[in-house]
């Protein structure tokens, strides 16, 4: 497993955005190589539970319009009560919390099907179905949200990410579960951080998805 594991063993590196864009681009032909390796990516094992949930927010982030292309980012590892920093050209590092609810036991299930036969199946198939779990998905979001709102950030921004490509037409009929309305809810919820910025995405490629990462406030 360590063989596995050493596919990351630098991940912790000052990066410009051009080598973060090779780094992750290195990580995923690694994983492609391996299969094992890919088995436990899929499932968040270890590091890359890391890689999967901070690297790729923070690689996101050095991609867009917020992050100047001089700038260096780097994942801290361990608990320093922020995820990454980003260096500027002047030497200030500024300081980043990524933040996101996670559907674990659905990401689990997908996982394996993915790693027994290749493929999953969705257990939600009507509107209905899909309703509650946006329901679920945005209530869960929200106090995700609200758990940090109780926390000090000062100094520190925060930066969310939620999925919708799983029910986007639920999220276009329904206006009470609209990204509209969340936006709403993080300008409405008080912070205690330096500022607020939101990766929402769609299914579009990562480009895309990082050209539209708002900062909310």
């Amino acid at each position: 497993m360590q063989q596995q594991f050493d596919i990351l063993k630098e991940l912790s590196l000052y990066r410009a955005p051009h080598e973060m864009h090779l780094y992750f681009n290195y990580v995923i032909e690694s994983l492609k190589k391996d299969r094992e390796a890919l088995k436990l990516a899929r499932f968040g094992t270890g590091i890359f539970k890391k890689f999967n949930e901070e690297f790729v927010p923070a690689y996101l982030f050095s991609l867009s319009p917020h992050c100047h292309p001089a700038s260096k980012v780097k994942l801290i590892l361990g608990k320093q009560g922020y995820d990454f920093v980003v260096k500027h050209s002047s030497g200030y590092e500024e300081k980043f919390e990524i933040s996101a609810f996670q559907e674990g036991q659905r990401n689990m299930e997908i996982a394996k099907g993915l790693n027994e036969v290749g493929y999953s199946h969705s257990r939600l198939t009507d509107y209905s179905g899909l309703k509650r779990r946006a329901e679920h998905y945005m209530y869960e979001t929200k106090q995700n949200m609200l758990n940090k709102a109780k926390k000090d950030y000062r100094g520190v921004s925060l930066l969310f990410s939620i999925s919708t490509f799983q029910f986007f037409d639920v999220l276009e009929k329904e206006a009470e579960l609209s990204v509209e309305r969340l936006i709403h809810f993080i300008e409405s919820t008080p912070f205690q951080a330096k500022a607020v910025y939101l990766i929402i995405d769609n299914g579009h490629d990562m480009t895309e998805t990082a050209s539209k990462i708002l900062k909310v406030k």
